[in-house]
């Protein structure tokens, strides 16, 4: 293991991140203060898959398409077993509904965003930057992405998230709205941790050999939660 330290200081003051990366382990983290808009980053360059993390898009924009009408007791269904389960069946069925590629278009565009690229046909192969992602969770959150009433609702969904989706930053921050991507592929996993508070969001992305599992992922995003001190 090598050491990579980066300087990222948190709104509220500064920090340094040190993670103990493996041979070709990829790390980056973004802080964004929801009050003041400022954003810091640290660790590697780049972008990574985002995997599941991006259900938390799929459903904003989702519910943002119904124009302010209740969904269906089905749909409902969809949505919560999307996000509190991570389905991808059903993040697959509100995706092709909303336009499939049209989705990701209408998160870059509404959400201002600047590292985040369309993979066609495939959500969760969406390439993004940790700076990104802590974008994505304040355009959620602030309700730019759907109305308040849908707001309030994915936010309280994202607070019970359910089973092998939920560790990371809620394990050190609980009660937090949180949306997670893992996925173990061509031989790396791909680990992504999304938190967002009224105070902040916080966003965590890790690519690393897959013979480390998924644990390993999950401890980063422990490690830099608890050392920025959200």
């Amino acid at each position: 293991m090598s050491p990579s330290s980066s300087p990222s200081p948190s709104p509220s003051g500064a920090k340094t991140v040190t993670i103990d990366q493996a041979d070709g382990e990829w790390d980056s983290w973004a802080l964004l203060n929801r009050t003041t808009g400022a954003i810091v980053t640290g660790g590697d360059d780049g972008t990574n898959s985002t995997e599941s993390m991006i259900k938390a898009w799929i459903a904003a924009d989702y519910l943002n398409g119904l124009h302010g009408a209740q969904p269906s007791a089905a749909d409902t269904d969809l949505l919560r077993r999307m996000i509190r389960d991570s389905d991808n069946d059903a993040a697959e069925t509100l995706y092709l509904r909303r336009g499939n590629d049209a989705v990701i278009d209408r998160l870059v565009s509404t959400c201002g965003l600047t590292d985040t690229t369309v993979h066609h046909g495939w959500w969760s192969l969406t390439q993004t930057s940790a700076r990104d992602a802590v974008r994505m969770g304040d355009c959620i959150a602030d309700g730019k992405a759907t109305n308040p009433k849908w707001t309030a609702w994915l936010l309280n969904e994202m607070r019970q998230v359910e089973g092998e989706g939920n560790f990371g930053i809620v394990e050190v921050r609980p009660g937090v709205a949180i949306k997670n991507g893992w996925t173990d592929w061509g031989g790396y996993w791909h680990v992504n941790c999304l938190a967002v508070t009224d105070g902040w969001s916080l966003s965590v992305l890790t690519r690393y050999p897959d013979s480390l599992g998924l644990d390993h992922g999950a401890a980063v995003c422990r490690s830099v939660t608890q050392q920025l001190s959200p």
